[in-house]
Parts: structure tokens; sequence; C-alpha cells
């Protein structure tokens, strides 16, 4: 869907929540493995899987604004 139609039902709202708490999840996992990793290529790895699931999250919350 390339535009966010006016109305969003009940059972997009929940799929979107459910899809915020995945990527939420998924960034702040990410987030901390890369503190606990040690080689650097693994670290820059984790830091933009990080970065990709909190910009997933932004859209979401861009969407629902």
């Amino acid at each position: 869907m390339k535009k966010v139609p006016v109305m969003i039902s009940t059972k997009d709202i929940a799929y979107l929540k459910d899809i915020f708490s995945w990527n939420f999840t998924a960034s702040k996992t990410c987030s901390h493995f890369k503190v606990e990793m040690e080689e650097e290529a693994l670290k820059e790895k984790m830091k933009q899987l990080a970065k990709m699931h909190a910009q997933i999250c932004n859209k979401i919350i861009e969407i629902l604004s």
C-alpha cells in the first residue's frame, strides 16, 4: 500500500502493534549484543541491525501519527 488510508481498522492497529513490538524487541536485542561482542565486524553488523529495526519502529509511529 503506497498511501495510508484515512481510517485504520482495529485489526490493522493490532497488526501494526505486533510489528512494532517485534522490531522494538529486535532493536533492543541487537543493541545489547553489540555491547557484548568483541569482534568489531560483528559489533558493526549489530549496530546496523539495531538501527534498521529502530527505523521500522519510527515508520510505524509515523503511520499512526
